[in-house]
């Protein structure tokens, strides 16, 4: 049995992050991603929590801070939330490691087993030689893995304290704002755990011959025009509005990120 695709995003409940929930799980249902859709939501027990149509809510403690060293980070409320949920409801199947700020432009049914991830190739990673050199490593044993990841929970239970604590020390000899996705390369090189690399999803604004075909779209940076400007970013940008030009984008993946967005924005205003 193949068992379930669980497709997960880990959040606060800040309101301003509700409108990337929600055009998230509108693209979800609207390809048919099979499996389910969570958002593990770290909030006290008394906060109420976001509300969605389609996508299961699940209340896990906030916990932001690494507690040897009393380091805040948001990212760690991730990674104690994968492991809080991994705890309470023990689910067997495939987890489907996204972030809050993607959308699916086609399904992405993958099933992997046991010792046999899948993570997006890592684009601009480069060769990871000064990422091992700072931390004492063998650079030929990092691999360029970020997520989109499909993991086995199996496999994500395994992973997650080596992760947490390379996060840590990421944060403390890098102090860099991506600590967390260093800290996967290198908890994953610890367990000796070799992902495929594979075309999962289009950060923006990586070059279009490498992702051109990516069943998902990650608008963590402003999107691009003609001339490098910035026509459209996610930390400016006021839901619902619809008034934007998708054409005026560089790339063709990134003017469809914009297309699904203006869609979904005037079918809300038309109620």
């Amino acid at each position: 049995m193949a068992g379930t695709i669980y497709t997960v995003i880990c959040t606060d409940a800040e309101p301003g992050i509700q409108w990337q929930c929600e055009l998230l799980e509108h693209t979800w249902r609207h390809v048919g991603q099979p499996g389910e859709l969570l958002r593990l939501v770290a909030t006290g027990p008394d906060d109420p929590l976001p509300q969605h149509t389609w996508m299961r809510v699940v209340r896990t403690p906030p916990s932001n801070v690494y507690p040897d060293t009393g380091d805040e980070y948001a990212p760690y409320n991730r990674l104690y939330s994968f492991a809080s949920w991994l705890r309470a409801e023990r689910p067997e199947g495939t987890v489907l490691v996204l972030d809050p700020d993607m959308v699916f432009r086609a399904p992405l049914d993958v099933h992997v087993t046991e010792g046999r991830p899948i993570a997006q190739r890592w684009v601009d990673f480069g060769t990871g030689r000064w990422l091992a050199d700072n931390l004492g490593l063998e650079h030929g044993r990092l691999q360029p893995a970020t997520w989109p990841m499909a993991i086995h929970t199996s496999d994500l239970a395994r992973l997650l304290p080596h992760w947490i604590e390379r996060t840590a020390e990421c944060r403390r000899v890098l102090e860099r704002w991506e600590s967390d996705m260093f800290a996967l390369v290198v908890a994953a090189a610890d367990l000796g755990m070799r992902f495929s690399l594979d075309t999962t999803c289009a950060w923006m604004n990586w070059p279009e011959t490498e992702v051109r075909s990516a069943p998902l779209l990650h608008y963590c940076q402003p999107v691009e025009g003609h001339a490098g400007e910035t026509v459209w970013y996610k930390r400016d940008y006021r839901p619902w509005d619809d008034g934007f030009d998708p054409q005026a984008a560089r790339l063709d993946y990134c003017r469809e990120l914009l297309e699904i967005v203006r869609a979904y924005a005037q079918a809300r205003n038309e109620g």
